[in-house]
């Protein structure tokens, strides 16, 4: 069965730039990835808007703005479409969606596990 996931980005202008992720969207799975690999505001965007998947293997972490490779052997993968919101009360009712709402703010990636009502810092998840 897959868990669904939605991984985000809040802009600085506001707006909220989206992929959705079709598996292994769980904390331990896709949130694990995100906080161990997905460090920087200019990762995060180019992960978000500018990486057509997330493609988990057993190598080290190779990041580019078109790929990121991690060493999660709890994640098997993970293929992402671009979307974008006006801004973040919109991404809240129409793009959080899913089992899983991650969202990088501030240089920390947050989670929703409630279609995006309200979101925790991910770092004290795991």
């Amino acid at each position: 069965m897959s868990t669904h996931s939605t991984v985000s980005i809040l802009n600085l202008d506001g707006s909220v730039s989206t992929t959705y992720c079709q598996y292994d969207g769980y904390i331990d799975g896709v949130g694990l990835a995100l906080k161990n690999y997905v460090r920087t505001q200019e990762s995060a965007e180019a992960l978000v808007t500018n990486g057509p998947y997330l493609e988990i293997c057993n190598n080290p972490c190779n990041f580019s703005s078109h790929r990121i490779t991690v060493d999660v052997s709890l994640m098997t993968g993970c293929h992402l479409r671009f979307k974008a919101f006006e801004d973040f009360e919109d991404y809240q009712r129409n793009g959080a969606t899913e089992e899983y709402n991650y969202i990088f703010v501030d240089d920390h990636w947050s989670v929703s596990r409630d279609n995006g009502l309200s979101f925790v810092l991910l770092e004290k998840l795991l």
